[in-house]
């Protein structure tokens, strides 16, 4: 199981303490007792801390190291639940949910692209596979002409691969700014925390700090302006056209569906689908077309490698032979 499926599993496991009725400081001293065995150690170190005072939402936010970058959302959530009420049980069961959705298309994206590439590697090492057939040939390998044609050929082989792997395109490092955004956003409206104090718990980072492990830094400085221009009374569709053309249009969205009367929480989870869908169906395109461009790394490095490595060899000693 990767890390994002544990941390899922983990935060349903303490949503489901919660349901049982224990208070939140009880149900973060429990929860390693009701986890997987790998993920018991850090959540007893974490209800060691919490018996010596620590804030619940600062000992959920400290589980960095175990949870990823998901820690600052579930940390957002115990907040916004100790701030503004709310069943927390029903946030962490929803966040649970597009944590997984996260981890589902990440593992699509991670297979697009690993196909192309170990075709790639493979096509473009198989001059290397071929060359110990080549004292076969009975031709020197290291006189002048074959010492010129390792040389070469290695070069050639080393050239091809490294050109095949830049084009073949690597997953997004990380979600979505926008998309974090609004299934945070929507975690808490489910959990029924009004829209004004949900926006500004999800745009708020630990000790006002930008959130690394969750979004680069210029996107954490924007959701900074934005808040602080709602704080100063612009509304938010208004203020988070500032943060960002992502933002922009989560701003937009939460415009028309005051307009039109529909749920906010419904219009978040679809804006953050259709945005990781729009980025996984531009990254397997990506993917796809890279066999194509693939052509020119082994018609230019790969073939004559081939030839340097392999056919040369056997065409002198054929020639020494004659």
């Amino acid at each position: 199981m990767n890390a994002g499926s544990h941390a899922a599993e983990c935060v349903r496991v303490l949503a489901g303490l919660l349901r049982s009725g224990l208070a939140v400081p009880d149900a973060l001293a429990e929860w390693h007792r009701h986890v997987p065995s790998g993920a018991a150690g850090p959540l007893r170190r974490a209800a060691g801390r919490l018996r010596l005072g620590a804030s619940p939402a600062r000992v959920v936010g400290d589980l960095g190291d175990f949870l990823g970058p998901d820690c600052d959302a579930l940390s957002g959530l115990v907040d916004a639940h100790l701030r503004s009420g709310g069943d927390l049980a029903r946030m962490l069961d929803s966040y649970a949910t597009s944590v997984q959705e996260r981890v589902n298309a990440a593992a699509r994206a991670h297979n697009a692209g690993s196909g192309a590439r170990a075709s790639g590697r493979l096509i473009a090492a198989l001059p290397a596979l071929v060359f110990p057939l080549t004292p076969l040939s009975h031709a020197p390998l290291f006189d002048g002409v074959g010492l010129v044609c390792l040389f070469a050929g290695s070069g050639l082989v080393w050239a091809g691969m490294a050109w095949i792997e830049r084009l073949v395109p690597r997953p997004p490092p990380g979600d979505d700014p926008a998309a974090y955004l609004a299934d945070l956003t929507a975690s808490m409206l489910r959990g029924g925390v009004g829209l004004e104090a949900a926006l500004v718990a999800a745009t708020r980072a630990p000790d006002g700090a930008p959130a690394d492990g969750r979004v680069d830094n210029a996107p954490a400085r924007g959701l900074g302006r934005a808040r602080r221009m709602a704080r100063l009374g612009r509304t938010w569709p208004d203020a988070l056209a500032t943060a960002g053309p992502g933002f922009e249009a989560l701003g937009t969205l939460l415009e028309r569906a005051a307009a039109l009367g529909i749920p906010a929480a419904t219009a978040l989870e679809g804006f953050a689908a259709h945005r990781r869908e729009e980025g996984g169906r531009t990254f397997e395109n990506a993917a796809r077309r890279a066999p194509v461009f693939m052509v020119v790394p082994l018609a230019v490095c790969v073939l004559p490698a081939f030839v340097l490595l392999c056919v040369v060899p056997f065409l002198r000693g054929l020639a020494l032979r004659g």
